[in-house]
């Protein structure tokens, strides 16, 4: 279970304790992962200012483990948590830099985790292999008289379907259009340069160059693009 939470910087004690709450009832499967909103908690040490005491008291007492160990925010804090109960199911974290404008970095998760969802597929008629020859042919030598004989416009319409169907079956493969897991845009090319983006932030949060960070933010915005 995904729980994905959001806490405004002027949240009151109210929203506070409602968060403290949903800590508490936190079972062994959920991760908890979102905008936290509470710089002053100290994750290594364990301490806090009085207005993140609470929350961070609440992890403890109920064994929730704090997994992010990088700043998330452009000011140099901790903003973004993943909280859970099951520190050894999270395989990696990665700071993937800021997604767009954002003063956040993006934070990639993956979990040991079995999925039972099947792949989702469409297929869809591949022209380019197609046996063009073949299927005009088959398509000259259907006797549309006898095919067509006594039946009204509709059953009409529904046979020569039909029969373009079978026909274009018969002579024309079917190729993977798309996979649920990747959306239509997602091309190689995106890929490529989406990759190029991690490396140069990645370059530019180790030397604070001012050189590699113009070469990240053109990335960034080629890649928007």
């Amino acid at each position: 279970n995904i729980i994905a939470v959001y806490r405004s910087p002027n949240s009151n004690n109210s929203n506070t304790s409602k968060l403290c709450e949903l800590v508490r009832n936190m079972n062994n499967n959920s991760v908890m992962i979102g905008d936290i909103n509470l710089p002053k908690i100290d994750w290594e040490n364990y301490s806090s200012d009085p207005k993140g005491r609470d929350f961070l008291e609440a992890t403890q007492t109920n064994f929730v483990s704090q997994m992010i160990t990088f700043p998330t925010h452009s000011k140099g804090n901790i903003l973004d948590l993943l909280l859970t109960k099951k520190p050894e199911k999270v395989a990696s974290i990665t700071d993937v830099g800021p997604i767009g404008r954002s003063d956040h970095t993006g934070i990639l998760v993956e979990f040991h985790h079995k999925s039972n969802s099947n792949k989702s597929v469409q297929y869809v008629y591949d022209w380019s292999k197609a046996d063009e020859q073949a299927l005009v042919e088959e398509m000259k030598h259907i006797n549309w008289t006898d095919e067509l004989f006594n039946l009204n416009a509709q059953e009409s319409w529904d046979k020569l379907a039909a029969k373009i169907k079978d026909t274009t079956d018969n002579h024309v493969p079917k190729k993977n259009r798309r996979s649920s897991f990747k959306p239509m845009w997602m091309n190689r090319k995106v890929i490529q340069e989406s990759r190029r983006k991690q490396r140069l932030y990645n370059k530019y949060k180790e030397t604070k160059s001012p050189a590699d960070q113009i070469n990240y933010k053109a990335s960034v915005k080629k890649v928007k693009n």
